[in-house]
């Protein structure tokens, strides 16, 4: 549980304040990476504008190694305009945000 680590999709100002948020136990070393492989994909960047259907296909890829088992990440709403509760997670990596509207990606800096 050492590799804990938290994405969170923002729906842009059409849905103000609302987004999702995927915490993993083991991928944490690897977030941005495979954040940057899903923003960088033809299918995502065809759906960029669309925010379901660019999250359906965020979260589909984000999550495909770990279909079929119970561990592994969790999916939560979140409210964008307070605290995503990122401390009640206890991240080992700074969380890494994708807008869904036009595929900026961004890592929060701290520790």
């Amino acid at each position: 549980m050492g590799e804990r680590g938290m994405v969170v999709l923002h729906y842009g100002s059409q849905y103000a304040d609302q987004g999702v948020a995927i915490y993993t136990h083991s991928w944490g070393h690897r977030i941005r990476e495979i954040v940057d492989e899903i923003v960088g994909s033809n299918v995502f960047q065809a759906r960029m504008h669309t925010p379901g259907y660019a999250a359906r296909i965020f979260i589909d890829q984000f999550t495909k190694d770990s279909r079929d088992i119970d561990t592994g990440y969790g999916v939560y709403p979140v409210q964008m305009a307070g605290d995503l509760g990122e401390g009640s997670f206890d991240l080992n990596y700074p969380a890494v945000h994708v807008d869904l509207t036009n595929g900026k990606v961004w890592q929060e800096t701290w520790r």
